[in-house]
């Protein structure tokens, strides 16, 4: 893991209860909002740098929090992206239109609100101004790559995604990538003969593109391939990984879809809902357990595991739940059932 990130994840309320995690980058006046659960708490300055909000899924306990959002960004002038499974325009729309806005006509406030399928967007816009009636019909908005999403390419991150199967529903995860951190060596730079200059803006821009080493480079006298300046002067050092996963089962499907999503990630927010003791109810309901948490992470080879999203049936036996993650993260052996670790009858 790399030492330099712009990444500075936080939840906003109780990880162990409905999860928000707002993802600060560094260097960005805005911020990425995963699940919009326990915001009460936030503040109205945290929550207006918010420009984009991933959803998981519908359920209340992973949207409870977007009204509360609404009224402390109403007199923002933003344009705000939502993003998530089909149905999210549906559900972001009826909350929008279940209140009056006759007097609202003079604010600036847009949502952009996206369902997301494998190679595009259907993206609804829905303006303050407008009483959030929506405009028109939805767009179709292309991915950049499949299951990526069409965010503007001059952020410093990109974000991709998959839909994992929780309990017959589609519960989006999701996985922030930075881009690498380019930095011309001016030593390097002087002793190969070349002079600082706007030329140098093409070399790190051609090198964020994409292009490969035959790309030619124009510093102002003559051309260079991009591979043979990168030899010579330039430092790209790996941005961090941030990855996203709750509410699914653990399906063959889902297992193969998170070792993809998560290969070699850096962060690994993962949801511990039930003990390993109560494997069968976890099954039943479409969660995680804290050990097969664990197991996810080991096998994906992450680096840092971060337990969250908690059955209320384990209040005050949180911190149990952790340790049973981490052990089965930092172990060889299959996750075991832990007798003791059993929460008091409850339904949920």
């Amino acid at each position: 893991m790399t030492d330099r990130t712009r990444l500075s994840p936080r939840f906003l309320g109780d990880p162990t209860g409905d999860p928000a995690l707002l993802v600060d980058i560094e260097g960005e006046p805005s911020s990425i909002l995963i699940d919009c659960g326990d915001l009460k708490n936030a503040s109205t300055t945290t929550l207006r740098r918010i420009s984009i909000i991933l959803l998981s899924h519908h359920h209340i306990d992973h949207t409870i929090g977007f009204d509360t959002y609404l009224r402390n960004v109403l007199h923002a002038d933003q344009t705000v992206q939502i993003y998530g499974p089909p149905g999210t325009i549906e559900t972001i729309g009826n909350r929008l239109l279940g209140y009056t806005w006759n007097l609202s006509t003079q604010l600036k406030l847009v949502f952009e609100v996206h369902d997301m399928e494998k190679d595009f967007c259907h993206q609804q816009r829905f303006r303050l101004s407008n009483r959030f009636q929506p405009e028109a019909a939805p767009q179709v908005i292309e991915s950049p790559h499949p299951s990526t999403l069409p965010i503007n390419p001059s952020l410093p991150y990109k974000i991709q995604w998959t839909s994992l199967d929780h309990s017959g529903l589609s519960s989006i995860a999701y996985r922030i990538d930075e881009t690498p951190f380019i930095n011309i060596d001016p030593d390097r730079l002087q002793a190969h003969g070349f002079r600082t200059g706007p030329w140098l803006k093409q070399v790190v821009q051609a090198i964020r593109n994409g292009h490969g080493s035959s790309h030619p480079i124009d510093n102002g006298q003559e051309q260079h391939s991009l591979g043979k300046l990168c030899d010579q002067f330039v430092q790209i050092t790996p941005g961090r990984s941030l990855v996203y996963i709750t509410d699914c089962g653990w399906t063959s499907e889902n297992i193969q879809k998170i070792r993809a999503l998560a290969h070699q990630a850096d962060l690994f927010f993962c949801e511990h809902y039930f003990a390993n003791s109560e494997v069968d109810r976890a099954s039943h309901f479409g969660h995680l357990t804290a050990s097969q948490a664990g197991q996810l992470a080991r096998e994906c080879g992450v680096t840092e595991l971060f337990g969250f999203h908690h059955s209320p049936r384990y209040r005050g036996m949180e911190n149990e739940l952790l340790i049973e993650g981490q052990k089965a993260k930092e172990s060889e052996d299959p996750p075991p059932c832990d007798e003791q670790l059993v929460a008091p009858e409850d339904p949920r």
